[in-house]
């Protein structure tokens, strides 16, 4: 379960990830949309603890909840070119 928390004119999230809290600042949005980013991150984060998605090796849970479960890919990570 994640808390929406408001200070200082932005929003950011507090959450526990893998036993540890953790903290996602979202910005200066509305409330309505700090809940979206809330719910979203609520889902992606039972969706985690269900099995169901996985972080990416090299890619923290902020960065994951924050590119919405689609992180960018990693250049180390990314697939070598056949080569000749």
């Amino acid at each position: 379960m994640a808390t929406l928390q408001h200070r200082s004119g932005s929003y950011r999230l507090l959450f526990q990830y893998e036993g540890k809290q953790q903290t996602l600042t979202i910005g200066p949005v509305t409330l309505v949309e700090g809940r979206q980013w809330k719910s979203k991150a609520e889902h992606l984060l039972m969706r985690l603890k269900q099995r169901m998605l996985e972080v990416p090796i090299g890619c923290s849970i902020n960065d994951f909840i924050l590119h919405e479960g689609k992180p960018p890919a990693l250049p180390n990570l990314t697939k070598a070119r056949n080569t000749t």
